[in-house]
């Protein structure tokens, strides 16, 4: 089999270093089997955090982002430091594609991607991927697991806020052929012009007008 970019997409933060959320393990086991039965394959973990929820501090108190816990458990399945790549910048489902590609052509690993994620947010996340992999020459692969962990209204409520999304970003996307063209122009947590009007309460995340 050729080797894998596998990408591990966050789902928030953990309850602690060591203890991931119920509805993300399975992509860390998923992940792992990936990278075992495909030798010389490289793991991303992604995100930094979100918008929605602060945080877990260390004893420092300083913040750990969500992609170290899926470091720490990828590792202690057996999987060597030097096959893990940690993404600390990411806030979102666009800027861990973003940053997830940007990884891939800097540190010129595989260019077959496979998207690690819940079912319920696979859709969204494979989208975002291919979005951001316009004209890179990359090979996006959907590996979504099992809505496991997550169940009744908590899912359906993700759900119908996925499809939400997705429904944005396809608009988006009809405005901007390439994923880091909107990032910078208008996105609320990436480009200037968004930020500012977040904290300004004009805008959204995602840099939609309220």
């Amino acid at each position: 089999m050729p080797p894998l970019s596998i990408m591990v997409l966050g789902g928030g933060p953990p309850p602690s270093l060591t203890t991931p959320l119920p509805f993300v393990q399975p992509r860390y086991h998923a992940s792992y089997q990936l990278y075992t039965s495909n030798p010389g394959s490289s793991i991303i973990c992604l995100s930094a955090g979100t918008f929605h929820v602060p945080n877990l501090k260390d004893e420092c108190g300083m913040p750990v982002t969500e992609s170290y816990p899926c470091a720490l458990y990828l590792n202690n399945l057996g999987v060597p430091p030097t096959s893990i790549h940690v993404d600390t910048m990411s806030l979102d489902t666009l800027g861990n594609a973003w940053w997830g590609i940007r990884t891939v052509e800097d540190m010129g690993l595989p260019k077959n991607v496979a998207v690690v994620t819940s079912d319920f947010h696979g859709d969204r996340s494979v989208f975002a991927f291919e979005w951001a992999g316009v004209g890179k020459g990359v090979e996006i692969i959907d590996r979504r697991v099992p809505d496991v962990g997550i169940q009744g209204e908590v899912l359906e409520g993700r759900r119908i806020r996925e499809g939400e999304t997705l429904s944005m970003y396809r608009n988006k996307r009809e405005a901007y052929e390439r994923l880091e063209d909107y990032m910078w122009a208008e996105h609320g947590l990436y480009s200037g012009e968004g930020v500012l009007g977040r904290l300004e309460g004009k805008v959204g995340e995602d840099g939609a007008e309220k």
